[in-house]
């Protein structure tokens, strides 16, 4: 039983670090979260090096393995470098180096204090699992963050599963008793378990995508702009909002109803609303120089409905999705000019419905006679209309400071009711 539950986990790690290269150079990603990577990598390095140069008269097959290991985690700390920047936040791309280096560094120090505290077999075995529980939770939390499944298998969530399994049955109960083996192999099954049960939701949706040419009947991609960011969704004083509460019940009505919910948070995604010198350039040359705004673009021309949510500040938009308009709803890319005529050329040849859901002070009859209600001007009328967009809605909510906890509650179940017509 040792010889075997050894192998199986062996075999099923090895398959894990296969398919985490061979996934990550296809669909050009990195498949390991950093700080699981930097454990990991730190892990084999050192405990190769304590087998075959400082303890080698003790030299066995788990030192040539670790070996091996770590030549696979070098090939994954290499896809992260290399296809890793595109995931960080647009304001702190210029950090990702340093950042990246300082966590690697981190990782080996914690690494390294298992190792002098402990004698080798109890640091390696101590050190492997604590870091096996923060993977299976990065991995989930990954997913979860991630708008897609690139650079993950079913196949690697299995052998992750069965590849942790293996030892901890072995070393905790066959071995010995050892509880801190146990518990940190039950709280990796628990997350290697759950990771597998919404990778397969995930990938399910995705082939389901597939099968209809790449484009779901029913995908609907939100833009939220808001500063205190989407998160902002509960009443906490001093990080609440009306428009982040009307967001969640948003997405939770369209994921009931069988969509697809693509969120684009402009606010989390640090994204730079000012049209500079370069950006005017390659609009005009019908370019785009930045991956973020590429991004957006991709996510809302595979869109059948798009969703704006944001608050009204001195009777218009705020930069940020003013930004959004100018940036990416770009010449050449989501309309085309057409000689001679008024109307533009639209690209975005899946779009059905825009629908609008704003916040304001202003009390609602006001904005819309005395204001001339200048948002569906500029958004309906100055934008989609122009691209021959005739499904338009929009949602107000006014003077929500003069209505109790109680009321605006109201006012969310009911918009849950009206979001989706």
């Amino acid at each position: 039983m040792t010889l075997f539950l050894t192998l199986l986990s062996g075999i099923a790690w090895t398959i894990v670090y296969i398919e985490l290269i061979r996934n990550g150079i296809k669909h050009k990603t990195y498949a390991m979260p950093l700080f699981a990577l930097s454990l990991n990598f730190a892990w084999e390095v050192i405990y190769s090096i304590n087998d075959l140069v400082i303890n080698s008269n003790s030299i066995g097959v788990q030192g040539l393995v670790n070996l091996i290991w770590a030549c696979f985690d070098l090939i994954i700390v290499y896809t992260y470098f290399k296809y890793g920047k595109k995931y960080f936040p647009e304001n702190a791309k210029k950090y990702f180096i340093p950042f990246s280096i300082l966590v690697f560094i981190t990782g080996f120090a914690i690494q390294l204090a298992f190792y002098f505290s402990f004698d080798p077999i109890p640091a390696a075995q101590y050190s492997a699992f604590m870091q096996n529980v923060a993977m299976s939770i990065l991995f989930l939390t990954m997913l979860f963050q991630r708008h897609n499944t690139r650079g993950q298998t079913l196949l690697m969530a299995y052998s992750k599963w069965i590849g942790t399994l293996a030892p901890a049955l072995l070393m905790g109960l066959l071995q010995e008793i050892n509880v801190y083996v146990l518990i940190c192999g039950f709280l990796c099954s628990i997350f290697d378990i759950l990771y597998i049960i919404f990778l397969k939701k995930r990938k399910s949706t995705e082939n389901k995508l597939t099968k209809n040419g790449g484009v779901s009947m029913k995908r609907i991609c939100i833009i939220f702009d808001h500063p205190y960011t989407g998160d902002a969704c509960f009443n906490e004083p001093h990080n609440r909002s009306f428009s982040a509460a009307l967001l969640l019940r948003a997405k939770e009505k369209y994921e009931q109803n069988g969509y697809i919910v693509d969120v684009i948070d402009l606010h989390k995604d640090g994204f730079d609303p000012v049209m500079h010198k370069e950006d005017l350039i390659a609009w005009r040359k019908k370019e785009v120089n930045h991956p973020l705004i590429k991004n957006y673009q991709e996510r809302i021309m595979i869109a059948e409905e798009l969703l704006f949510i944001f608050p009204i500040w001195w009777e218009a938009m705020p930069a940020m999705m003013k930004g959004f308009f100018d940036k990416v709803i770009a010449k050449g890319i989501i309309y085309e000019e057409v000689n001679g005529k008024k109307l533009f050329k639209n690209n975005l040849v899946n779009l059905k419905k825009v629908k609008m859901v704003t916040v304001m002070a202003t009390p609602h009859l006001i904005y819309k006679f005395m204001f001339g209600n200048p948002i569906t001007k500029i958004a309906f009328r100055g934008t989609f209309r122009k691209m021959g967009f005739h499904k338009l809605k929009w949602l107000n909510y006014s003077a929500l400071h003069k209505l109790s906890v109680s009321d605006r509650e109201k006012l969310l179940d009911a918009f849950s009711h009206k979001i989706e017509k």
